[in-house]
This record gives structure tokens, sequence and C-alpha cells, in this order.
């Protein structure tokens, strides 16, 4: 009877243990009770080093869940259930911190994702919560530089001293999250850039003067325009050539514009349009693979430079790349 009132208490159980001590434990009745008494000594020492051990596991995930492994042998003895039951919640703090950690890795670039972690985790100071906290600094510290460029780049409007300066600090970077940024940057930059240099033309020989015209002879036709083209490198996402040709002319001469475009692989060309002066946003005729062109006429007014451009796009209207050029304008024919 007291052996069973004490099946709970490992102290009872001890002092019941140095009672029969001073018997006989190999005579009956007291050999039956000896080895009942046995078998709950034993399972309170492995109780007393379960206790001592989740004491000293303080959180340790890995230290926890090998006592858990241990009290499976004692799944349905009682005196271990206030012990299994102060571990189950140990064990699930452990289970969240590690499913934290997964959807951390998962972020990728979603910084929408990675804040809603951040503010799930700043009222967690539980230790197994550190390592979760410790692999979300990088993603946080990407998402603040996009939205610092992005904010910078939106103050800066067409300021250009601003978007150089955001050029300059964007290509001190080196990280491919910021890309985005960078191309929306070389999109609004383009009017900040220094014209390019003026080519170089040959001048003619001094022309003869025109013979006089007889009565009843027929006009000499004006000479032809000088011929010779330029060639002009794309700028861009893409590479590919600008040419122009001829590359200087007289009023209303047929200028022909040949845009050779070689996009990335991943790029498809859907439209070329020219920018220039007295053609904005006129589209070229596809010729080739990956060649578009345009027959237009000069619009000059006296002698000069006339800045030639053009841009490539995509189905969904963005511009993949674009080139500029020169013509120049020799005047009226005299």
């Amino acid at each position: 009877g007291e052996l069973a009132r004490s099946q709970d208490d490992c102290l009872a159980l001890a002092g019941l243990d140095e009672t029969l001590s001073r018997h006989d434990r190999e005579r009956e009745p007291l050999a039956t009770l000896a080895g009942r008494l046995a078998i709950a000594m034993r399972q309170c020492a492995d109780l007393n080093g379960l206790e001592q051990g989740f004491a000293e596991a303080n959180g340790d995930c890995d230290r926890l869940q090998a006592l858990a492994d241990g009290l499976d042998v004692y799944r349905n003895n009682l005196r271990f259930l206030d012990i299994r039951t102060r571990l189950a919640p140990e064990l699930a703090l452990c289970s969240e911190a590690d499913a934290l950690e997964e959807q951390i890795a998962a972020i990728g670039g979603d910084c929408t994702k990675a804040r809603e972690l951040a503010a799930s985790l700043a009222d967690r100071g539980d230790p197994r919560f550190a390592k979760a906290r410790k692999a979300l600094e990088a993603p946080i510290a990407d998402c603040d530089r996009i939205d610092r460029y992005t904010r910078r780049l939106a103050e800066a409007g067409a300021d250009c001293t601003r978007l150089v300066a955001l050029e300059r600090d964007l290509k001190r970077e080196s990280v491919a999250s910021l890309r985005p940024v960078s191309r929306a940057l070389g999109e609004r930059i383009g009017p900040c850039r220094p014209p390019p240099p003026k080519p170089v033309v040959v001048q003619a020989p001094p022309k003869a003067p025109p013979p006089e015209i007889k009565i009843g002879t027929k006009p000499t036709t004006p000479p032809p325009p000088p011929q010779g083209s330029g060639s002009f490198a794309m700028r861009g996402d893409c590479t590919g050539r600008l040419t122009i040709d001829p590359t200087s002319g007289w009023d209303g001469d047929r200028v022909r514009h040949i845009v050779s475009i070689d996009p990335p692989a991943s790029e498809r060309v859907a439209r070329v349009t020219s920018t220039n002066p007295g053609c904005r946003n006129c589209a070229l005729r596809k010729i080739g693979r990956n060649t578009w062109r345009g027959d237009l006429f000069y619009g000059c007014r006296g002698r000069g430079i006339v800045q030639v451009s053009y841009a490539a796009y995509d189905s969904s209207g963005r511009m993949i790349c674009s080139g500029n050029g020169s013509d120049l304008c020799l005047g009226r024919r005299r």
C-alpha cells in the first residue's frame, strides 16, 4: 500500500527503499515489493536526469529534442507527464524558429515579405530566434538600399546635377537588386549627357563658278550632295549601329537612316522609332531580322549640325536601347 501511495513521489520512494534495506529483500512478500520498488527507483533516476538536462538546455533546440527522444520510452508513464508537458511548448518554439528561417531563405527579392517577417520578429526576444534575425539582416539592408536609391531618383526629377550624382553612386554598388533603378535612371539621364562630338567633315575644294546659261540651252543640273556615310554605336541594353547615309547634304535632300540592332537573347525588339526634330516618334520600316530603315528629308535652315537619334522598344513599350549621331546641313545649293 505504501509503494502504491508513493508512485509519484520519488523522495517517498527513496525513504521506502531505505526502510527495505534494513530487511531481507529476497524473502516474500518483500521480494516482490523490492522488485517493483527497484523499477520505480530507476525511473526516478531517469526523471532526475531528464530534469537536469531540461534545466541545462536553456533553449538549445538540439538538446531539447534529445530530451524528447529520451521520453519516448515513457510515453504512457504518468511519472513523466509533467516534464513532457513543460517540454512541449519549448519544442514548439524551436519548430517556429526553424519555419521562420525557411521563410527567410525563400524571400528572394520580396521586400514586403522581408519587412513582414522583421515585424514578426521584433518582439521575439527568445534566443531561439537569434539565427532568424541574423539571416534577415542582409535582405532588410538590401531593401533599405533599394528604397534609398528609388527615393533619390524620384526626388531628383530632371535635375541633372542630382541625376549624375546618383549615377555615380549607383556605379559603386554591385548588387543585382539595383538594376531596375539603374535602368530607370538610364532612361531619364539622356538629356544630361554632353552632346556627341561633331563629325569630321572633309572640306570640298572651292567650286568653280557656274557656267553661263545661254539662251536656248538647258540649265546644268545641281551638283549631287556629298557622298559618304557615318556609323554610330548604339547605347543602352543592347548593341548595334546607327548608319546615316549620307552624313551631310543640302536643304531638301533625302537621307537614309539605317538602324541595325543586336538585342540580348532575352529581348525581342517590336518597333524602332525616330526621335529626330521634324519626325519625332516616326516608326521605321523593318527590312531585316534586326534591321530597320527610314528615308527622311533634311529640314535644314542654313548650315549646321542636326542631332539624330533612334530608340528600340519591346512589345510592352519598354525602351531596350537607343542610338544617336549627327547629320551635317550644308545649306541651300548655290
